[in-house]
């Protein structure tokens, strides 16, 4: 058996001269990135073994055999075929590099590959018979618990520890990620894909990344490997660290108690009554944003994202750091634009909301949203919308003492109107003991936060009160029965879980999208934006819906100012 010959235990990444048309000398290798030998299934994930063979690709550029000869090369083989023409013997070395040099530097690339591949059962070591080759010895045995994942590129950790100088990598909480999601399938093979998405990158670095104060990362996350000529292509676009990752399979799929005949019926009913209605992976999509992106492997040590995807533009310059800022003044999830949802995607959606609320009362937080995105007037603020408000804060302060809340802070009003309201009528509207709270009474608007722009805090996502409403979501079938988007499903998470002063309108931020946009209205934004306001009409009933929400926003912010007056005022009076 030849020594790079593989086996069921070894895997060889070989370093194969070969020569490319027009190009000359190149290295190949007998593996492909974009995917894992089947002798590694199990012991690493994907992205390792594509972040890997990337890294031994930087190397093979570097390879004596591809270097270009300069003089002292030439002076060298012209020496040795004057000697040899006297002696009779040529013994002539056509390579231009400096194999030693080379070698030092593949060594060092096992020295950084080597400790997770331990952690696979593995052990990487570099060979050489008449080539060089990585070679990968799988210990017999069971592989990890779970797949080993690729590590935090250089740049990135490089980038952290500017961030946060001096903190700890475990400790280090980086100000934010920039993750641009295909929408829904990322077919990086079509030239428009791979257009669109350079041209948003290209355009977000001018109006805001490319500052070196700035020059956040950006993540791109797809359910299949994305082709070198998309990696180098968008890449390009930016000075900032860009990271690459897979999807899980299990992310990207049906949860086990799903019956897929089912849902096969769903999609092929809904094929023409409504956009993406046949479409499977539109449905894994939504899925995958409304409950897993926030723990995917590259956004662990992040606090922050922005969603951004392709075929957008960015019509102003902003001049205010969104993520520094959001956390400034507490905020969890940012909006530029309000849309209504097509009705028959979500005809299941509020009412498992509702049940979920039933479930768990004490997660409806104090200065809750709710009632901007429920019909009927708004003729009760908050407090009436569940418990009598100072039981329902004391719930909600308990089950975040306790790991069960948001886990993501309360708006500072929340102190006083506990302390002066002994029943929801504190709140300028109350409702009889026998009552049901209103958010049974009443339907859901369809208005939600359009989400191929925002601006979020993954902890808000990761916390427990989230994961809850999700798990009551996932067991109620709507991604796959119905076709429940992650849009709606975000905000009425956040209507239910954040405070009212949590979630922030961009509207400093010119966006457009498709046939909608949104332009600042302040005359001093004009200077820096593209844009007018008068450009601001959308096609359909979609104006309403804006102006039906910002109009309920502003009466429940109404009734929280007269509440807290009211409140003010009654404490004055017994003092």
């Amino acid at each position: 058996m030849a020594a790079f010959q593989e086996t069921q235990w070894r895997v060889n990444l070989e370093f194969l001269r070969a020569t490319q048309s027009g190009r000359g000398r190149c290295i190949r290798f007998n593996h492909s990135p974009e995917t894992l030998p089947p002798q590694l299934a199990g012991r690493l994930h994907p992205g390792f073994w594509g972040a890997f063979v990337e890294d031994a690709g930087r190397l093979s550029q570097r390879h004596p055999y591809v270097q270009k000869p300069g003089a002292k090369d030439m002076c060298t083989w012209a020496a040795c075929f004057g000697l040899g023409a006297v002696v009779g013997l040529f013994c002539i070395n056509p390579d231009a590099g400096d194999y030693g040099v080379w070698e030092g530097e593949a060594r060092q690339l096992v020295d950084r590959w080597a400790p997770g591949f331990a952690q696979a059962g593995c052990q990487l070591s570099l060979q050489r018979s008449r080539d060089y080759w990585l070679q990968i010895d799988i210990t017999p045995g069971p592989p990890p618990a779970q797949p080993i994942a690729p590590p935090l590129p250089t740049a990135v950790a490089e980038w952290q520890q500017a961030a946060a100088p001096g903190a700890p990598p475990a400790q280090q909480q980086v100000a934010g990620a920039l993750p641009p999601p295909p929408p829904p399938v990322q077919d990086d093979g079509k030239p428009s894909k791979l257009e669109s998405s350079a041209a948003v990158v290209g355009q977000l670095e001018r109006r805001f990344n490319a500052r070196p104060a700035n020059r956040y990362p950006y993540c791109y996350l797809n359910e299949k490997p994305f082709s070198a000529a998309f990696r180098h292509a968008v890449a390009a676009a930016t000075q900032a660290p860009v990271l690459f990752g897979l999807v899980p399979a299990e992310h990207w799929s049906y949860p086990p108690h799903i019956n897929q005949t089912r849902a096969a019926e769903v999609r092929a009913a809904a094929r023409e009554r409504m956009p993406y209605g046949g479409s499977e992976s539109y449905r894994f999509m939504c899925r995958y944003f409304s409950g897993f992106f926030f723990d995917h492997p590259l956004l662990a040590g992040f606090d922050w994202y922005w969603r951004v995807e392709p075929e957008v533009d960015f019509m102003c310059q902003i001049e205010e750091d969104p993520f520094k800022a959001m956390a400034a003044a507490n905020h969890s999830l940012a909006w530029t634009i309000v849309m209504s949802e097509v009705p028959e995607t979500i005809p299941g959606l509020w009412p498992a909301v509702q049940q979920w609320l039933q479930a768990a009362p004490q997660h409806l937080a104090p200065d809750s949203l709710l009632p901007a995105f429920l019909d009927g007037p708004i003729d009760h603020g908050p407090a009436a919308f569940a418990l009598p408000l100072v039981g329902r804060q004391q719930q909600h302060r308990r089950a975040q003492a306790t790991g069960g809340g948001s886990g993501h802070g309360s708006s500072s009003g929340s102190s006083t109107k506990e302390a002066d309201s002994g029943s929801s009528s504190g709140d300028g509207g109350g409702r009889g003991p026998n009552e049901p709270p209103l958010y049974l009474q009443r339907g859901y608007t369809g208005c939600h936060f359009w989400s191929n722009f925002e601006i979020g805090r993954l902890g808000f996502f990761r916390s427990a009160a989230y994961r809850s409403f999700f798990a009551h979501l996932e067991a109620a079938g709507g991604f796959f029965y119905e076709r429940w988007g992650d849009a709606p499903v975000h905000t009425l998470a956040a209507a239910v879980l954040l405070d009212r002063p949590q979630i922030r309108w961009a509207k400093d931020i010119g966006y457009h999208h498709g046939s909608w946009s949104h332009c600042p209205l302040e005359p001093e934004a004009r200077p820096r934006c593209d844009c007018n306001p008068h450009w601001d009409v959308v096609p359909g009933d979609q104006p309403s819906c804006q102006l039906d929400f910002l109009t309920r926003l502003a009466a429940l912010e109404r009734r929280s100012s007269l509440a807290a007056r009211t409140s003010l005022a009654g404490r004055q009076l017994r003092q």
